[in-house]
């Protein structure tokens, strides 16, 4: 697409295609949702390449925080006598939530 002349996307025309796709994804029914996600995967990769970031290695690094925050909340389940899946999913969620955060 460069190499036919369109390289002129803006920031904020990319941010805003991406709430576009992300709208359209919330209004898609089930059969739709695959197509959707792709588009949506692609406007992110779009944005990487604005902000001269590497996709790949953005995903993994957020791959990896997951993984992380998940093992915390599995070793404060497992310091209150748990399992992850004895935890309620609302509070699970919550310390995920404020996992997140840090």
């Amino acid at each position: 697409a460069v190499n036919a002349g369109l390289s002129g996307v803006t920031k904020e025309f990319a941010i805003e295609n991406l709430k576009a796709r992300v709208a359209e994804l919330e209004m898609s029914n089930d059969d739709e949702a695959e197509k959707k996600i792709g588009e949506i995967l692609f406007a992110c990769c779009n944005l990487s390449n604005i902000y001269k970031k590497e996709s790949e290695k953005s995903l993994t690094m957020a791959i990896n925080r997951f993984i992380m925050q998940f093992r915390e909340m599995e070793d404060k389940a497992r310091a209150e006598g748990k399992t992850i899946d004895q935890v309620p999913q609302e509070e699970a969620l919550k310390l995920f939530a404020a996992k997140k955060g840090d």
